[in-house]
């Protein structure tokens, strides 16, 4: 059982590749029980200082805004290290790797939990992806943590090395973002050994839900071991009754350092981040996106991340983003921004799927095709550069 007061560096700790500065700070932060700091947007992603108690201070991706600040205490992701020994099996032996820049909650997630458990640990985030492919190979990888993007780029990096797959891979741990259907298979081919989970959760919850390979399509999971998930802010939860999803765990966050959201409330124990949803009768979460990303069509509510998540279901799509656009006798109508590397994919493609899946008012007005979507460091989609390019 992990001391849930403090981070603990396991004596059986590795780092696998070149110590970077921010590595390095980290660990000694770690170590002397220091307040770390981890920024998307500093010129150093890891800070580290001295206070009377050790916090965990991060930002949020910002995706829709300007990032916020969040602290969390280290028993806050402590006890999801616990979870992660008892409940997926990861032991001493494995080895993590990761692709992203530390100041990002997910990677840095990763490094700490494998600096807790005693794991080895491979930061891929200095080199391209043709060079990780080879040394997931080289380290014998078995544990990874990555965004959908940072994996699509990877297995386009095993692609140009002729890799035929990553065989000592046990657990994908995906998380920032949804795994297209395509992206899902093509993890399936390359890592024939592993299970790939895709969790859901906030930069404040962490973890809420997860699923694996029997989930229904367009389902976030089941809660994550330790989470109560309800709906509305009653204390009944009606299956396919749409609402707040809160949640009740130890894993929440403590407070925001810099900032503030109004669609964050709490209720007693529980904690909302503004998101709507819905289980279905066998306890699996829907979620159908954030409140501040409903709009109106025709007196109908529309979820932009829902269009989203439906298109996403195309074949051959790498990324989608939907946004909202004034409409004088409608209110608002979806705008969609498709990456794709199939050219054989049309707007018709994308009208037929959302018309049948979603319904008339869900169908996107205004269909883009781009050669690169705009992402922020974390790997997720940059809304606020595609309201720029609509001038909206």
């Amino acid at each position: 059982m992990t001391n849930l007061g403090e981070f603990i560096l396991h004596d059986d700790f590795e780092v696998l590749t070149p110590l970077t500065p921010e590595l390095g700070a980290l660990i000694a932060g770690l170590r002397e029980k220091m307040t770390i700091w981890a920024s998307q947007t500093a010129q150093r992603s890891i800070a580290i200082e001295v206070a009377s108690r050790q916090w965990l201070i991060c930002e949020t991706s910002g995706s829709t805004g300007t990032p916020k600040v969040i602290r969390r205490s280290p028993s806050s992701w402590n006890k999801s290290f616990d979870i992660t020994r008892s409940h997926f099996g990861i032991k001493t032996t494995d080895i993590y790797a990761t692709f992203g820049s530390l100041g990002h909650s997910l990677t840095l997630y990763a490094a700490v939990e494998a600096m807790s458990i005693g794991a080895s640990l491979c930061c891929l985030s200095n080199v391209g992806p043709a060079r990780q492919a080879s040394l997931i190979d080289d380290h014998k990888v078995s544990v990874i943590y990555a965004t959908p993007t940072q994996l699509k780029l990877l297995l386009k990096g095993a692609k140009t090395n002729q890799t035929t797959g990553f065989n000592t891979v046990t657990h994908v741990f995906c998380g920032g973002g949804e795994l297209t259907g395509s992206l899902r298979s093509e993890l399936n081919m390359f890592f024939s050994n592993a299970i790939t989970y895709e969790f859901y959760g906030a930069s404040e919850t962490s973890f809420i839900t997860i699923s694996d390979l029997n989930t229904p399509s367009g389902s976030v999971g089941r809660p994550y071991p330790g989470v109560d998930v309800r709906i509305g802010d009653g204390q009944a939860t009606v299956p396919f009754e749409v609402g707040e999803i809160w949640v009740r765990s130890p894993f929440l966050f403590d407070a925001y350092e810099i900032g503030e959201s109004q669609d964050t409330r709490r209720i007693g124990s529980y904690l909302t981040v503004g998101e709507m949803g819905y289980f279905d009768d066998d306890g699996r979460l829907f979620v159908l996106g954030r409140k501040n990303r409903m709009i109106t069509v025709a007196d109908n509510n529309v979820f932009l991340d829902e269009i989203e998540r439906t298109i996403g279901t195309i074949f051959g799509i790498d990324h989608c983003a939907v946004i909202a656009k004034k409409d004088d006798r409608r209110g608002h109508v979806p705008v969609c921004f498709v990456q794709s590397g199939d050219t054989s994919i049309d707007k018709e493609a994308i009208v037929s799927r959302c018309r049948l899946g979603l319904g008339s008012h869900s169908v996107p007005r205004e269909v883009h095709f781009v050669t690169e979507m705009p992402l922020l460091l974390s790997g997720k989609l940059d809304y606020l550069a595609l309201h720029n390019r609509l001038g909206v």
